[in-house]
């Protein structure tokens, strides 16, 4: 891909721009899933008090599963549009879904201690950490470099002045290069 070149300032804020969308979408999809388990599971399961609570708190978690989808969906593309308010969004909005990873991976090792072990669940919150923890490196480059634009060009991509300096040291003004 040639807008990912290795050592091009901009690639974190295309990586950022780019995981940002895809974790929104991940995430809402998450989120659908559990309004889905528990719209079906209201029909199935027997009326009561409990029932409300259960059924109240799962789509609490589905829809708040949904709103960090869709800010990080809405960041990312701002933040593919050089946008710096994406990129401190971004960075505040993956501190607090760190938090919550950290919570749930925390709890999820928990219960491999006390409970029968879950290791897949373990290992999907550690994948989750991992991501997140890459995403707010590349996001903190990405504001670094949206900072540098904002303050004016970026250095690495100024002109060569070797002809420059060569003229300064002949004292006459033009390039010892000759032609």
């Amino acid at each position: 891909m040639a807008f990912l070149q290795k050592h091009a300032p901009s690639r974190s804020l295309r990586l950022a721009a780019i995981n940002m969308v895809w974790l929104g979408i991940i995430i809402g999809f998450f989120g659908l899933c559990v309004l889905a388990v528990t719209l079906g599971d209201f029909r199935a399961a027997p009326s009561g008090f409990g029932k409300t609570i259960n059924v109240v708190v799962a789509v609490l978690v589905g829809l708040g599963m949904l709103l960090p989808a869709t800010l990080y969906v809405v960041c990312g593309v701002q933040l593919n549009r050089r946008q710096r308010w994406a990129a401190t969004w971004g960075i505040m909005l993956t501190w607090g879904e760190l938090a919550f990873a950290g919570l749930v991976s925390v709890a999820s090792l928990a219960m491999c201690l006390t409970q029968k072990p879950n290791i897949i669940g373990t290992l999907i919150t550690l994948v989750w950490l991992a991501a997140l923890a890459q995403l707010l490196v590349h996001l903190r480059k990405a504001r670094a470099y949206l900072d540098g634009l904002a303050h004016g060009p970026d250095p690495l991509h100024q002109p060569d002045c070797t002809e420059t300096i060569a003229g300064m040291e002949t004292g006459d003004g033009s390039s010892s290069h000759g032609a």
